[in-house]
């Protein structure tokens, strides 16, 4: 049996590595998120820890495209 806590903790800890460093707050959301995709996905458990890696990787692209989007926005 997958124990979901630690792999998640340990996506986390690698994706930090990578430069993607998220408040708890961020992590709760994109986990919470994560769990339910998968879920509809009927993937269950043992797909959140593959998924969550993209999940962050997603959360960051959007916000930069939201910045960018807003910094041309301020200046047109």
């Amino acid at each position: 049996m997958l124990d979901i806590t630690a792999e998640t903790k340990k996506v986390r800890e690698d994706m930090e590595k990578q430069g993607y460093v998220l408040t708890e707050e961020e992590y709760q959301i994109i986990l919470e998120y994560t769990i339910r995709k998968s879920d509809r996905c009927g993937k269950g458990g043992d797909y959140v820890p593959l998924l969550l890696e993209d999940e962050i990787k997603n959360y960051y692209f959007r916000n930069t495209v939201t910045a960018i989007s807003l910094i041309n926005m301020a200046v047109a």
